[in-house]
């Protein structure tokens, strides 16, 4: 039994990888061992986290020997925690027996609590019975979606291997948060809501609405006492953005499709902060990275990381908080977050041709010039440049895979992703007619990623009235 953890690195302090900071194990009875790992770091970059854990097993332990730092121990039934990787070898069958049942409980809080975990969630022994529960919950949730019955076993495979990813995170980690104590929903390991707000998050409002309440509620609950909305948050850290601040569009798909239990106005007043506060610091943490250049020139300037999915996210995000201060009257807030909701529109460079469409958002500088060649590199010495067409693909070619102008796609997928105001995107491409020659062309080049988020939002059922407005 050893205390491990994934994508460590051997250099320290590396970006994005798990990093140790101590464990500690102890062979408490001839039936139970426990201890715990802390780690920081980690996709997230985020703060210190311990994970707490005690094992029970069946039969008693014949033998055992504990090591620490890759020395073994013998007779020493406790390795303390001095910064220094531990564990415990046991071995089993002193009785003849040849099947060995564990129950192994984790929690955040302490190894206590993870004994009470197992107590309280499998008290028995009897491993069918907790399979057998186990599958009639996922039977449950799986069900509230039927197939048609001529659907393949190969696309049935796929269809419910992907609803039950969507069903696994955010975590609900309710009663585990070491950060503060109340009786409100905890969720964590939110990969990532930059993602699933085009994707699994509306579904869940569907199919699972209690749950969606619980994790809206959550939402809330994290930005009362860390100051902001997560995104991307694991290991109880809010720790990275990518665009917008997409809870918005979250909270809005809530209140929109009338889900009870929620305190929408709390849930304006969390929008307003992540529009109008900056993060300050780290902007890739939380918040809206560029926020006041944003506010002040009606678009994120070139120079600044993802300035054009920023952009376009931003507006987006900004019809979301109109969306929600209409519904709850407050008229003044709507007027100046429905005409924000237009600040694509500054990214948008009506002469520009590629592949025979017209219109794309474009890099911009501070001062308001397009930009045909942009920095290649991160040298602080030369700044040879390249440049720059709807069509390109910036890393991790010409720059950072996090300092592009338009994160993980080209402007022909983000030009086109603007779902909340459709028909002016057809009126800017040109019309109806050039707009349809312009589908054609991305689905037919294969300049649309059917693998990549950029692409989700790609329209291919045209709507032709006018900018969409939303009811409660």
């Amino acid at each position: 039994m050893t205390l491990v953890f994934l994508g460590e690195s051997p250099e320290p302090n590396a970006r994005e990888a798990q990093q140790f900071v101590g464990s500690q194990i102890e062979i408490v009875s001839d039936t139970e061992v426990r201890g715990y790992s802390r780690i920081r770091g980690g996709w997230n970059n985020g703060r210190a986290y311990t994970v707490y854990f005690w094992a029970t097993f069946d039969q008693p332990i014949a033998k055992y020997v504990t090591w620490k730092d890759g020395k073994f121990y013998n007779n020493q039934n406790a390795q303390f925690d001095s910064g220094k990787k531990t564990g415990a070898l046991v071995c089993f069958g002193a009785a003849g027996k040849q099947e060995l049942n564990v129950k192994i409980g984790i929690s955040f809080l302490s190894e206590l609590k993870a004994k009470n975990n197992i107590e309280t969630e499998i008290p028995h022994w009897n491993f069918n019975t907790v399979l057998a529960s186990l599958e009639n919950k996922w039977e449950q949730l799986l069900n509230r979606i039927q197939l048609s019955p001529d659907t393949s076993e190969n696309y049935k495979k796929m269809f419910y291997t992907g609803l039950y990813h969507t069903m696994i995170m955010p975590v609900d980690r309710t009663g585990e948060n070491p950060l503060w104590t109340n009786n409100e929903p905890y969720y964590d390991d939110f990969y990532c809501i930059w993602d699933t707000f085009r994707t699994s998050s509306p579904l869940i409002t569907l199919i699972d609405p209690k749950r969606q309440v619980e994790i809206i509620n959550a939402m809330l609950n994290i930005y009362k006492h860390d100051g902001y909305l997560p995104e991307g948050r694991s290991g109880n850290d809010n720790g990275r953005t990518q665009g917008g601040s997409n809870t918005e569009t979250v909270l809005a798909d809530a209140f929109v499709k009338n889900l009870k239990g929620i305190d929408y106005e709390l849930a304006l007043k969390a929008m307003l902060k992540d529009a109008t506060i900056p993060p300050g610091g780290n902007e890739e943490r939380e918040g809206r990275g560029g926020l006041l250049d944003y506010l002040r020139l009606g678009y994120v300037p070139f120079g600044i990381d993802r300035a054009g999915n920023r952009t376009i996210d931003y507006a987006y995000n900004d019809y979301n908080i109109a969306t929600v201060a209409k519904g709850l009257n407050y008229t003044e807030i709507y007027n100046q977050y429905i005409k924000q909701a237009d600040n694509w529109q500054n990214l948008w460079r009506s002469d520009y041709e590629n592949n025979g469409s017209k219109g794309f958002i474009m890099p911009k500088d501070a001062s308001g010039n397009w930009l045909d060649e942009v920095v290649f590199g991160e040298s602080k010495i030369q700044k040879p440049t390249y440049k720059y067409t709807p069509v390109i693909t910036e890393s991790p070619w010409y720059v950072c895979h996090w300092c592009v102008f338009f994160y993980e796609g080209t402007s022909w997928e983000y030009s086109l992703s603007i779902p909340h105001d459709l028909p002016e995107v057809i009126r800017r491409s040109g019309g109806e007619l050039a707009f349809k020659n312009r589908l054609d062309t991305f689905f037919d080049t294969k300049l649309y990623d059917v693998s990549n988020e950029p692409s989700f939002f790609s329209p291919y059922n045209v709507p032709l009235d006018r900018k969409t407005t939303f009811e409660q």
